[in-house]
């Protein structure tokens, strides 16, 4: 089955004290609020949960994204996240926090997802390109909606 992979490395700031920020971006019972296609989830145990996306229907390929992550917290300032149960999903990753005074919060942040999907050789070399962006800008969309959650 072909691979596809998309990366979002991103460095922004948010308008928010650091507490709130490390809060929201490290818990997933919080932040599986900002994801944009998420259809079912399932605490697995304190540090390891299960996805499943919303199908995809396009041009005839479907997918629908289903993993399980564990998130490890240092309590201090990284999250680094990776697939310990691939269905057809992976992702792993990593978010550092920094404080920028009392109100905003600097974070870098960095994921790649890999998806099998069910498709013949011919015609992953064509959507490939295609799958690869959307997977990064599904990712960034996902930032975009916590910056913009946390800040509101």
């Amino acid at each position: 089955m072909p691979k596809f992979a998309g990366t979002e490395s991103r460095v922004f700031t948010i308008r928010a004290p650091f507490d709130k920020v490390v809060g929201t971006m490290t818990e997933p019972d919080k932040f599986r609020a900002y994801f944009l296609d998420l259809v079912r989830f399932e605490k697995v145990n304190d540090t390891t949960w299960r996805w499943v996306l919303e199908e995809k229907n396009e041009k005839g390929v479907r997918f629908q994204g289903d993993y399980t992550v564990k998130y490890t917290w240092d309590g201090k300032r990284e999250l680094t996240w990776e697939t310990v149960n691939p269905g057809n999903m992976t992702s792993v990753g990593r978010a550092t926090f920094v404080k920028e005074g009392e109100t905003a919060t600097r974070v870098d942040y960095t994921e790649t997802i890999e998806c099998d999907m069910d498709v013949n050789r011919i015609l992953a070399a064509v959507i490939k390109p295609i799958v690869n962006r959307e997977i990064a800008k599904g990712v960034g969309g996902y930032l975009d909606a916590v910056k913009a959650g946390i800040e509101k």
